[in-house]
């Protein structure tokens, strides 16, 4: 008994390719990934930032952070390379410390 899920018809299928031989039906420009895009969703910076949304919220209160930009009185979006920057040159960085002399010892002991 073969437990793979069942094949839907049109998985695969991107714009004018047929769904049983992938070639394309009528010549068309040809097909890329559609471009990310430059103002980002709260949802979506989160996301950019490896965080969740309710994070994103405190992190939207921290010096490094770039303004939101208002485009109505309920939509803000983030720039997408304002994010990038801001994450490569201001964010504070986790400073990992030596061991302690004490726990080295004792973690050297027990093994």
């Amino acid at each position: 008994m073969s437990l793979e899920a069942p094949s839907h018809p049109l998985d695969g299928v991107w714009r004018n390719q047929t769904p049983t031989t992938g070639a394309a039906s009528k010549p068309g420009p040809s097909v890329s990934a559609p471009p990310s895009p430059e103002l980002l969703t709260e949802r979506e910076a989160a996301a950019l930032l490896g965080v969740g949304v309710r994070k994103f919220h405190e992190l939207r209160g921290a010096a490094w952070m770039p303004q939101a930009i208002e485009l109505g009185p309920r939509a803000l979006r983030w720039s997408r390379a304002e994010l990038l920057a801001a994450l490569a040159e201001r964010a504070p960085r986790r400073v990992v410390l030596a061991e302690p002399k004490h726990l080295r010892q004792v973690r050297e002991m027990a093994a």
